[in-house]
């Protein structure tokens, strides 16, 4: 008898067993042999099937993502450069600070001017260090324009941020936002617009049928 690794070592062990009973050489009918193979084959254990294929369609899976993601890391990697940082780039032109705020800016609001703009709200209260007030909504964008314009500095606005904006379908309170008190700085192309008093409008309650 010889051995064999796997299934076909019991069917040798059979044949040999009989060579030694009968004397000799034996030999089984090939249908006896089929036989002898069918009843030696276990059936494989279905969760071992089904984990086999889970693992093929995951490698398949995350090989199709590897190559899919090739393309989009090489654009970023040499397509889109790194940008210089543009607060970085602003300060040589801030006259030694660092920061940039509605106070600080080359051209300021009068005193009548803030004046007049304070006295046109009503219920002014105090809230988280700030002063709010409300206004008619129907005179609300005039508000917010007048009490914001600077000659000096709206005509470097940029034109597409000039005026007041209506943001309309905005996820958050704010419903009117102007940009026009900031400053241009045409060495690197950039415009500020720092957050100052009447620059953002919210609804205090909505309309009837809103």
């Amino acid at each position: 008898a010889f051995a064999l690794w796997g299934r076909g070592m019991a069917v040798l062990d059979v044949v040999s067993s009989q060579a030694l009973e009968g004397g000799g050489h034996a030999s089984l009918p090939r249908s006896e042999y089929k036989q002898l193979l069918l009843e030696q084959e276990k059936p494989r254990n279905p969760c071992w099937i089904c984990a086999s294929r889970c693992c093929r369609c995951c490698c398949s899976v995350c090989l199709s993502l590897v190559l899919a993601s090739l393309p989009v890391l090489f654009l970023c990697r040499f397509r889109f450069a790194q940008r210089e940082n543009l607060s970085a780039a602003l300060v040589p032109y801030l006259d030694g600070r660092l920061t940039l705020n509605w106070w600080n800016l080359p051209q300021q609001r009068t005193a009548e001017q803030l004046e007049a703009c304070r006295n046109s709200l009503s219920d002014v209260h105090d809230l988280y260090g700030m002063q709010y007030g409300t206004h008619p909504g129907k005179d609300a964008v005039e508000v917010l324009y007048r009490c914001t314009h600077v000659p000096e500095l709206a005509a470097r606005v940029p034109w597409q941020l000039r005026g007041v904006f209506w943001m309309k379908g905005n996820g958050m309170g704010e419903e009117l936002a102007t940009l026009q008190f900031g400053q241009w700085f045409p060495e690197t192309r950039t415009y500020v617009a720092p957050q100052a008093p009447f620059s953002w409008a919210w609804a205090k309650t909505a309309p009837r049928g809103a």
